[in-house]
């Protein structure tokens, strides 16, 4: 049994596309938007596993696995993560040193009972709302990322995520299109504008099914009404709202990112694990063949199956290493 603690993607740039949209609405002024949109793959990129004695796996392309009866497991203990900032007046610069306490433990939440009151624990418990904003923990008082996740439809999602983890934390789950709106100077602000958004309707949560679902709908000659209608709903429902707060919307460039048409097809065309249910009855040899839209392909008995990361993220995972 491996505890999955994280995963590592680095990705490539293949094309730059640069669109502009115009909209004709008075909601938009008649404006203009110019859209840069970078298409990327995956060029390096690793799923971190801690096994029962402590030992660190990763788990990348090329390896061979085998599946053992009752694939996914309890859920892994996040264990703790401490930062450390040390200001140095001279270059007016803040660094920000790491630590992090893997853990393999069973439980029944998030934490076991020697993190339950961890830094870490008390920081994630604010992000979720569930407990006060904890000033002394310095995990809260780095920058903070504030992004969009376009899953399709009338699909958008705000999210927030540490400086430090940045844009793993958008790799890690399925998107259409995905955009960094800015960085905030810490996690009560970040959350802050998180809660103003789902007031206005802009979703933090959306289930693995409602994203797979558009991903199979989605065509490479509709890939650009689809940015149209993520601009949109920028505009509709979260430009107004960053206005009213002062933060800035008039930048020449909107950012987006999407996965090439290429990763697209390997994830539409592949055996799609919906829930834990069908991931349990996977059985056999199987070749790790990439990472691709916030999910792991594999190859088994001359099909590809494609699951998504979160249904695997901090759980125990029961497989051996053939190769």
């Amino acid at each position: 049994m491996y505890a999955v603690k994280g995963v590592n993607v680095v990705t490539k740039v293949v094309d730059v596309i640069e669109h502009t949209l115009t909209f004709y609405s008075s909601l938009f002024n008649k404006h203009v938007d110019i859209v840069l949109e970078q298409i990327i793959e995956p060029a390096y990129w690793y799923i971190t596993l801690l096994s029962r004695e402590g030992d660190l796996v990763r788990l990348t392309t090329g390896d061979i696995i085998k599946f053992n009866t009752r694939f996914l497991g309890p859920k892994a203990c996040l264990g703790e993560a401490l930062i450390s900032l040390t200001h140095n007046i001279e270059e007016n610069t803040i660094y920000i040193h790491k630590t992090t306490y893997l853990c393999a433990r069973s439980t029944s939440n998030s934490f076991c009972f020697l993190h339950r009151n961890s830094e870490y624990s008390r920081y994630l418990m604010f992000v979720y709302g569930l407990k006060e904003f904890a000033s002394d923990v310095n995990l809260a008082l780095i920058p903070h990322m504030i992004y969009l996740l376009y899953t399709g439809s009338s699909g958008i999602k705000i999210g927030i995520a540490n400086a430090i983890k940045n844009v793993t934390r958008i790799y890690e789950q399925i998107f259409i299109f995905a955009s960094i709106i800015d960085f905030v100077k810490d996690v009560y602000y970040a959350r802050n504008i998180e809660k103003n958004l789902s007031k206005a309707g802009v979703k933090s949560r959306a289930t693995v099914l409602e994203r797979i679902q558009h991903i199979k709908k989605i065509e490479s000659k509709t890939i650009e009404e689809h940015l149209k209608n993520f601009i949109t709903l920028f505009a509709r429902q979260v430009k107004p709202i960053l206005a009213s707060i002062n933060m800035a919307t008039n930048k020449k460039f909107f950012p987006v990112i999407r996965f090439s048409d290429d990763c697209l097809k390997k994830v539409k065309k592949s055996l799609i694990v919906y829930d834990v249910n069908m991931l349990n009855s996977l059985e056999g040899l199987a070749e790790v063949k990439g990472y691709y839209v916030g999910g792991l392909l594999l190859g088994i008995d001359n099909k590809d199956v494609y699951i998504p990361y979160q249904l695997i993220r901090d759980r125990f995972i029961s497989i051996d290493f053939i190769k």
